[in-house]
């Protein structure tokens, strides 16, 4: 399965014993001490100082990648000892690379590692301040500790009421497996013509790869692909939509998803809409692209996609490693409401 990620490889480099990225020899800091004077902390410091570097290449939005580093590396200086620190560079190693294995002796391709194993850092408006939803947006991280939410929406008890989430209702994918195809194949490269199949034998290759699937869900207890749908009036035209969100990768420790996307769907729910459903990929990778993408109705992308309501509108947001974006649809348009890191 061919997904566009940031792929960082051969990142452990082979150093001398209690090395690191800096000079040791001019070490004041009492972190870099530490670093200094262990040799697994020194040679993760390489190691995390390579992933860096390549991130800075490979990312579209270098300044995020900068911007999570020097957060991260304020988080690291608090660190009193070895073990904390040990687990800072683990942390943000995390979210600097991505891997791939082979899960058992299926031919299901599991990502690892993604980058959304973030601690709790306190959330800043660096778009929408003084805008009421993005200030709510970000009272409520407060009140849940700024935990991880990447993969699941919270709401505060104090804020329930006022920001609702949608009623997703889980779909079963072997029954609905033609439609995964559709994503599946918009994920990996686009499909000029979705609503149809093109012969007997893209059925039976559909069947059998959902057959595949089940068979490693029942196995190994986990699923690697998630469909939800919702009713909701995700452009706020007053008119109500079928949406459905679409994970694939798995959430928990230590694996997470390689992405969660939003489409808009028809009314019977076995096509996605291409035309509804671009307002809602706001990718840096998608927008820079946007023509060729137009033409084959090709999402790709590494965050994860939800939406939400507030005072009777509907938003979407955006998590990434780099931060959460919040959007709005209205006439037609998407519009970057609110933007924290």
């Amino acid at each position: 399965m061919k997904r566009r990620l940031i792929m960082l490889a051969c990142l452990v480099l082979v150093a001398p014993a209690h090395s690191a990225s800096f000079d040791c020899a001019k070490a004041g800091a009492k972190v870099e001490k530490l670093i200094c004077a262990d040799e697994t902390l020194s040679k993760l410091d390489e190691e995390l100082n390579a992933a860096y570097k390549a991130a800075l290449q490979d990312e579209p939005e270098p300044d995020a990648v900068r911007q999570s580093q020097k957060q991260w590396m304020k988080y690291r200086n608090k660190c009193k000892d070895a073990d904390c620190v040990k687990r800072a560079y683990e942390m943000q190693m995390s979210i600097l690379t991505v891997t791939h294995i082979y899960v058992g002796e299926t031919d299901v391709f599991t990502p690892v590692s993604i980058a959304m194993r973030r601690p709790g850092y306190p959330y800043k408006l660096n778009k929408g301040k003084g805008v009421e939803v993005c200030e709510i947006y970000r009272k409520n991280l407060e009140l849940l500790e700024n935990q991880n939410l990447a993969c699941e929406r919270k709401i505060s008890p104090e804020y329930e009421g006022l920001i609702k989430l949608p009623d997703w209702r889980k779909l079963d994918l072997w029954e609905n497996r033609n439609l995964w195809a559709q994503l599946e194949k918009m994920a990996n490269g686009g499909v000029n013509s979705p609503e149809r199949l093109q012969s007997k034998s893209d059925q039976w290759e559909i069947d059998r790869q959902a057959k595949s699937y089940q068979e490693h869900t029942e196995k190994y207890h986990e699923e690697v692909y998630k469909l939800y749908v919702a009713n909701m009036d995700v452009d706020n035209d007053g008119k109500n939509e079928l949406v459905l969100r679409y994970g694939s990768g798995l959430c928990g420790e230590p694996v997470h998803y390689t992405s969660i996307a939003l489409f808009v769907l028809n009314e019977k729910g076995d096509v996605v809409e291409l035309q509804k459903s671009r307002s809602l990929f706001q990718d840096s990778g998608h927008n820079r692209w946007a023509k060729e993408l137009q033409q084959n109705g090709t999402f790709e992308n590494s965050s994860m996609y939800d939406a939400f309501r507030y005072k009777d509108q509907t938003y979407f947001d955006r998590w990434t490693w780099t931060g959460v974006w919040i959007y709005k649809i209205s006439k037609g348009k998407t519009e970057a409401v609110c933007q924290l890191n």
